[in-house]
């Protein structure tokens, strides 16, 4: 989640395997990334961009042979936190998006 909302410009590649271990849609990724004065979130990038970004990310795993390792390998407790976060109440539809 600090990832989100302190790094944005970093969600991508490697970064992007917590998210898909615990299916975290690009939607609800989006939601966390901050604002910026002036600039409206959807300027920046869109859920839509941040879905491309995921399937790159899940396509290398899956031709390194990875994909299952990822999502059915040990957790870390760090991981384990990400898992845990709510959805905040004002969620977006992600059909909305």
């Amino acid at each position: 989640m600090e990832l989100c909302s302190q790094y944005p410009n970093h969600l991508f590649g490697t970064n992007l395997h917590p998210f898909l271990r615990h299916e975290w849609s690009p939607a609800r990724v989006w939601r966390l990334l901050p604002s910026q004065e002036g600039v409206a979130k959807e300027d920046l990038i869109t859920p839509s961009a941040i879905g491309s970004r995921f399937r790159k990310a899940k396509a290398a795993l899956v031709r390194a042979g990875e994909w299952d390792a990822l999502i059915h390998g040990k957790k870390t407790h760090e991981e384990w936190s990400l898992g845990d976060i709510e959805d905040d109440e004002q969620a977006v539809d992600e059909d909305e998006l």
